[in-house]
Formats: structure tokens, sequence, C-alpha cells
């Protein structure tokens, strides 16, 4: 059993703004594909642009929020399981990395 302890700010915020993005862009080709839609480029990018600068925010205010709470109760436990051998990366595994994590 593994726990996240600590989240980095920075790279929770990056990835949920890049979800939020797709989410706006989705959401606008939506609206332009359905009944009475007009393309406007403008919408087409600043609503995507939008989504993500919200997504950024939001994804730093929740791993600030989860990293003092993690603090007071724990943090989320994960059970791991190795992968199936047939869908290896080309990425080697050190062991030594893997213990680094282990005794943080």
């Amino acid at each position: 059993m593994f726990e996240i302890k600590k989240l980095s700010l920075l790279s929770v915020a990056k990835v949920v703004a890049v979800f939020m993005a797709i989410i706006g862009l989705i959401s606008i080709i939506g609206l332009i594909t359905s009944k009475g839609g007009s393309f406007n480029f403008v919408v087409l990018v600043l609503v995507p642009l939008t989504y993500a600068v919200l997504g950024f925010i939001l994804g730093a205010v929740i791993s600030f929020l989860y990293n003092i709470i993690a603090r007071f109760i724990g943090g989320i436990k994960i059970e791991l399981e190795k992968a199936d051998e047939s869908f290896e990366s080309d990425e080697t595994f050190d062991s030594e990395e893997a213990n680094f994590y282990e005794e943080e």
C-alpha cells in the first residue's frame, strides 16, 4: 500500500488546465455543430483559453488544500500492482529510484 502524501501544485495545475481546455474546446465544437450554431473564431479561442486558466487555478487550489488536509488526516492510500510484462515500456526501472520513493 502506498500513500500520496503531497501533490506538486504546478504539475496538478498544468494537467487540470489541459483537461479543462479540452473540455472547453469540445463544448464549443458542440455548440457550433448544434442547430443555429455559428462559427465565431474569437469564441473558439477564448472559451478553451478561459477554461484552461480557470482549470490551472482550480488545480493549484485543490493541490494546496490536499497537501494541508493530508498532513492532518493522511493522504490517499493506493494499492499498486505490477503491470503485465507484455505491455512493458522501453523505460528502464531503477530499483534505487523505487527505494527512494518508498522511504519518503
